[in-house]
């Protein structure tokens, strides 16, 4: 059974890890954002976790599936979040699809972080997706 839940959760992994090949065609500029129909996600809490201090960013989603997304540092310093900890990520369920965004994005992200190299704790990111300071 041990070795099956290893495989389970291997490919678990790969899954998650694996949608950041999808997360392609950022927009360069907020003008090139709004030209293009990308929409800030005012709904969210992004911190920025490898900062010297938390910051607010915003978060950009691609238009017509909302899979896509950009971290920026601000609409006037708009520059693309690429630190393992903060960037953006593919997702496999636009946010509209409640449960399945949850179980499919925001779950495996608390659990395993954006990438392997993700340094953050699941409670920190826990405390970073309801807004709570670390």
């Amino acid at each position: 059974r041990e070795e099956a839940a290893k495989v389970l959760e291997n490919e678990i992994k790969r899954i998650h890890y694996g949608r950041n090949q999808y997360n392609v065609d950022l927009p360069e500029t907020k003008e090139e954002a709004e030209t293009l129909g990308w929409e800030k996600d005012d709904l969210v809490n992004c911190r920025e976790f490898t900062g010297s201090s938390e910051k607010e960013r915003l978060k950009y989603l691609s238009p017509y599936d909302e899979k896509r997304e950009i971290i920026v540092g601000s609409d006037a310093d708009w520059r693309e979040i690429t630190a393992d900890e903060d960037k953006g990520t593919y997702n496999y369920a636009s946010k509209d699809l409640g449960l399945a965004h949850f179980l499919l994005d925001v779950l495996p992200w608390i659990i395993y972080g954006n990438t392997p190299e993700d340094t953050t704790t699941p409670d920190e990111r826990i405390r970073g997706f309801l807004g709570f300071e670390n």
